[in-house]
This record gives structure tokens, sequence and C-alpha cells, in this order.
């Protein structure tokens, strides 16, 4: 059973991670259920990590790495320096890639025409580590096949803004990321993308004070666009129907079974697709 709720008040979170706490951002959304009207918005500077001990949340998403690819796991588990060379346990070289990136980016890559950061090989895993870290004791809260099977809340779920920000560009939608780019660098951009993506999903136009929040750094505009994705993934969970345009999105999941191992093993991304 669901811990989502169908009806009243569905709150999701967002958090941008970085491994200095005060580059960290979170958002968090308060959605009315069935209309799926945006009632309040709520943004936080520090203390990001608060949001994974709340549980009067129902889900966040965190822009951060939830496992190394499969592969890459083994060699480190099965390195030892005085093994003879024979026995070195590296792959050939046409598949040396897979020690680099998991399953979950190469899908990203498919769908949405971008690459992920390695979490094996960039300074991502820093983040990665330092979230491990701090998590590990919420870590049966971890939701790593979208079917929302735990048993304390909040759900937490791993989110990748850029990649949700290209997907609500596509289809028939608006193209946002043409247009917005260089979002991180530009405060008014990040305000002209916010308040498009309020208009988006919920038809509706943020306040002042909302666009200040959410386009203050690009931390927490991308915290946003977590929290988004975050309230995507709980509608869809809960397969509740909503009446603001926010209910004819999806979430993409594993789709069968070897994708949904590997998920268990390396995490997987989870980002909105159109209906």
């Amino acid at each position: 059973m669901s811990l989502i709720p169908r009806n009243g008040t569905l709150i999701v979170g967002g958090i941008d991670w970085s491994t200095n706490p005060k580059k960290r951002a979170a958002v968090k959304l308060y959605i009315d259920l069935p209309s799926g009207k945006l009632l309040k918005v709520e943004s936080f500077d520090k203390n990001a990590l608060d949001l994974i001990t709340d549980d009067t949340i129902h889900a966040v998403g965190i822009d951060v790495p939830f496992g190394w690819p499969e592969h890459f796991s083994e060699l480190v588990r099965d390195w030892n320096p005085s093994l003879p060379s024979e026995t070195c346990p590296i792959l050939p070289a046409e598949k040396r890639g897979l020690y680099r990136y998991r399953m979950t980016e190469m899908c990203v890559k498919k769908h949405l025409a971008i690459s992920p950061l390695s979490v094996s090989s960039d300074l991502i895993a820093s983040s990665m580590r330092a979230w491990l870290i701090e998590s590990h004791e919420y870590i049966e809260q971890f939701d790593l096949v979208g079917d929302g099977n735990i048993k304390n809340l909040p759900i937490l779920i791993e989110v990748y803004p850029l990649a949700s920000i290209i997907s609500f560009s596509a289809g028939k939608t608006e193209k946002l990321w043409q247009e917005h780019k260089d979002y991180k660098k530009d405060k008014e951009r990040r305000e002209d993308l916010c308040r498009k993506l309020v208009h988006l999903l919920f038809d509706s136009k943020p306040t002042r004070p909302y666009l200040n929040m959410l386009s203050k750094s690009a931390d927490h505009t991308d915290a946003f666009v977590a929290a988004l994705t975050t309230a995507v993934y709980a509608l869809a969970l809960a397969a509740v129907t909503v009446d603001a345009p926010i209910g004819k999105w999806e979430i993409m999941k594993p789709k069968n079974e070897i994708q949904i191992d590997l998920a268990k093993k390396e995490g997987w991304i989870f980002f909105p697709v159109e209906i």
C-alpha cells in the first residue's frame, strides 16, 4: 500500500546536494489533491538534510547518485595489486565504459541525448560519497525501482534536474531548455525558467517572493526542479488523477527484470515523461 495520499495535501521536497553543507539547497512543495493546485513553496538555505528526516514529507528527490556502476563496484571489490596479470579483473577494452556509467545514465542519454557525469570518474563522486555517509541510516527509505514499497516517510529518490528540465521541454511543450541553457549563471533566466515551469505544470503564476526564493541561486532552482520531479513521481505512484497539467506527466522507471535488478545495485535516475 502506497504511503502517498490520494487526497488532502501532498508534500514533496527537492535537495540540490553538495559536499559543502553551505552549498546545499532544499525546496518543499505543498500540492492540493485532487485539484493539483500548488498551495505553498518553502526554501531552505541551511539544514537541507533535515528534509530526509521529516516524516511529514511524503517524498524527497535528491540530486546525487545513489550508487556506483556495477562493474566499477566489482572491480574495486576484487582488485588486489598483488594478483598475477592473467587474473586481474579487468574488462576488455571495448567494455570499459561500463566502469564509468550506470545503466540509468545510459537510459538518460538514450532518451534525452545528454550524458550525465560519471560517478566513478568525475568530481560528483565526492558528493555521492558524502551523501551515502550522511544518509546511510535512512537507506531503507530509498526507492530504487519506483514501486514505492517503503515503510517509512519520506520516500527518497534520485533525480537529475537537468534531465527533468530537458524532459519538461520535450514534445509539444515549450522549448524551455533551448531558452535557458545558461540559467545557472543568469538570475533572470532562472526566474523565467521557474515561472514557465509553474505555468506548465500548475497553470498558474508564481508570486514575486516565490520567484526570488527559487532563483536566488542555481542551487535553489535545481532543488525546485528536483521537487517538481518528485511531485510527478508521487502522483504517479499514488495513481491519483489531478486537474492540473502536472497530471499529464509520468515518471521514467525501470521497465524489465534486468533494469530492476541493476537499479537495485546501482540506483536509478527518475525523470518525467509526458503521457
